[in-house]
């Protein structure tokens, strides 16, 4: 008789027994006698169909493994958790694993992850781990172990499991894992392939004091600087060109216990790995020897660019890696904010950088109604008229808080708002133009943008849409060293505004250690001379030859000269008799709001300034008087 036979002889012997309770419940009038007949058919059967499945699935496992083992991949084996050996092993252990079953059960027993897997394996539940094995004199192979914790009749204890052979399959897992881990234009580790390394000293951060103290970890967050003006200016080709070039610098410092890695954009990541005693000295030499490779020149397409990049890092022996990468980026921030070049996390930088986020944020939702305009004369040489003034940005926070430029044009530029300030400085000097001519007052306006924004498709619409009293009133100024990135594609722009009737000024001249030569061909009509040199003039030395040599070429030009930051009445006398034409600074009026303006003749005699020239810090903060 075969199975099914024997299953439908089952039911029908239920039935019939089932059949006998109702009709003998009936003819004696037993109470509930349809309850009681249901439940000797009903119960019965589930008891027959939950044994069945049980059974089915007992010979499925059972086959499963049976195929398993039989398989020309696969090794079934026992661990007896009294003896604690393996045995038992069924399957071809030699062409496997290289070696006899007795050799075998001393590999396993050698394997700190296979016993890891069989402490972690419990009565009735599977445990699985993929582990690399072999034994000596042959090369080791991926298997996939998987176990199961049993109990004997007699109560003993084992563990069945049997090793699958995935090295193929490991094999493809890990070169899939490598490409996903690889930045694909530098070669370097991404993101993904640096937190798999930090993640291999998991004992760095642990719990265990004794773990802990071990290791410690230095992370390094690398921005390149000014990397958006090389896209803008030379394109983007040109700016992948100079990162592969730069990761191929760092990775040279790459070995076991650093890992170089481009995070995206411009944005490059190190994590160091030294012990405790010397982490502080090695994170300084690297961080030195970093801004050292980033400062030689970069031949790129037969230009060679200067670079400089910005590194924060911060180091910790009981941090893990995520804050430790959110401190170097802080660090990061504050190095390029100052100038420095390289900065080490503090508490100090964290609130620096809170306070900057909270600025940005106010920066964004009052630019407009914050941001003003005040205007500094600017001295005509000869007559010591007001020939023009100029525009200068303050914010003027609540109480009358007054910030200066360059403790908010960083906030600015950081936050994206550059177009949007530049839009908003031109609408307040082409105001302040429209008002002089009302006031009949023959004096221009100047402004200063930034490079970045003359390629705003809005911003030359606004231009464009001003009307022509304002245009010829207004003087836009550019800084040398926005404009050294690419003063060739950048000339036909110079020339529109020129042509719509706008003065353009190359302002902060010198500091971009370009020369007039080589920007001959731009449609300026002025040159502002920067303080940094003007204040140097009084002595015989670098800085008087370079404000000489540079009025008097200027002036083969045809270009006019105005000379920043003129503090003393030696300074405007010197200047005039080298023939500057126009003169700018604390000696002759500061900047303040357009209602508050002096365009009385000037002298030279000594005039008490009511500013310092030195701009307030956002903690300690100057009011307006």
């Amino acid at each position: 008789m075969n199975s099914r036979h024997f299953g439908r002889l089952r039911y029908l012997l239920v039935a019939v027994v089932a059949g006998s309770f109702a009709a003998i419940g009936s003819i004696h009038g037993t109470p509930h006698w349809e309850l009681i007949a249901a439940g000797v058919m009903i119960v019965p059967i589930s008891g027959i169909q939950l044994v069945s499945w049980y059974s089915r699935q007992i010979e499925s496992i059972a086959s499963r493994i049976q195929l398993i083992a039989t398989s020309s991949n696969a090794v079934l084996w026992e661990y007896n958790q009294e003896t604690m050996r393996y045995e038992n092993f069924e399957g071809d252990v030699q062409n496997l694993f290289g070696c006899s079953p007795n050799n075998l059960g001393t590999i396993f027993n050698n394997s700190s992850d296979l016993f890891d897997l069989i402490a972690r394996t419990k009565v009735e539940e599977s445990e699985t781990a993929v582990i690399k094995l072999g034994c000596p004199g042959n090369p080791p192979s991926w298997f996939r172990f998987t176990t199961l914790g049993k109990v004997a009749a007699n109560g003993e204890r084992f563990i069945q499991g049997f090793a699958l052979d995935v090295t193929e399959l490991e094999g493809s897992r890990q070169s899939l894992r490598k490409r996903t881990e690889r930045d694909s234009l530098t070669g370097l580790h991404n993101r993904d392939g640096l937190v798999s390394f930090l993640e291999k000293y998991e004992p760095a951060y642990d719990s265990d004091e004794a773990h802990r103290s071990t290791i410690s970890t230095a992370i390094f967050m690398i921005d390149v600087d000014r990397f958006k003006d090389i896209n803008d200016t030379l394109g983007h080709l040109v700016g992948d060109k100079v990162i592969v070039a730069l990761g191929n610098r760092f990775s040279r410092l790459a070995n076991e216990t650093l890992c170089v890695a481009r995070l995206g954009g411009d944005e490059f990541a190190i994590a160091l790995l030294a012990d405790e005693a010397s982490i502080e000295s090695k994170a300084s030499l690297l961080a030195q020897n970093l801004l050292d490779l980033s400062r030689t020149n970069l031949a790129i397409d037969e230009l060679e660019l200067a670079t400089s990049v910005s590194v924060g890092y911060s180091m910790s022996t009981k941090l893990g890696w995520e804050e430790l990468l959110k401190q170097a980026d802080i660090a990061m921030y504050e190095a390029k904010r100052s100038g420095q070049g390289i900065g080490a996390f503090s508490e100090t930088n964290r609130l620096l950088s809170g306070t900057r986020l909270g600025l940005q944020a106010e920066l964004a939702n009052c630019l407009e109604d914050q941001i003003e305009l005040w205007f500094q004369p600017i001295i005509d040489a000869q007559t010591l008229e007001v020939a023009s003034i100029e525009g200068l940005a303050r914010w003027v926070r609540p109480a009358n808080e007054i910030v200066f430029p360059n403790e908010f044009l960083n906030l600015i530029e950081s936050a994206g708002l550059t177009t949007r300030f530049d839009r908003h400085v031109l609408n307040a000097a082409a105001h302040a133009a429209a008002q002089l001519d009302i006031l009949q007052q023959p004096i221009s306006v100047s402004a200063n943008i930034s490079a970045r924004s003359l390629w705003s498709t809005d911003l030359s619409r606004q231009l464009q849409s001003l009307a022509a009293v304002e245009r010829s009133h207004l003087t836009i100024e550019i800084t040398e060293q926005g404009l050294l990135d690419d003063h060739v594609r950048i000339a036909p722009t110079l020339t529109t505004f020129r042509f719509l009737g706008f003065k353009l000024s190359l302002d902060d001249y010198g500091t971009g250690a370009s020369s007039l030569i080589r920007l001959r061909n731009l449609p300026f009509t002025q040159i502002k001379i920067d303080q940094s040199f003007v204040k140097g003039i009084s002595e015989d030395g670098a800085d008087r030859s370079i404000v000489r040599s540079s009025l008097a070429l200027a002036r083969e030009l045809g270009l006019q000269t105005v000379a920043e930051g003129v503090e003393t009445a030696q300074q405007a006398e010197l200047l005039i008799e080298w023939g500057c034409d126009r003169l700018q600074g604390f000696f002759f009026a500061e900047a303040v709001p357009f209602d508050e303006l002096d365009l009385q003749r000037r002298s030279l005699d000594p005039l008490v300034s009511g500013e310092t020239g030195q701009p307030s810090s956002l903690l300690k903060p100057q009011h307006r008087p």
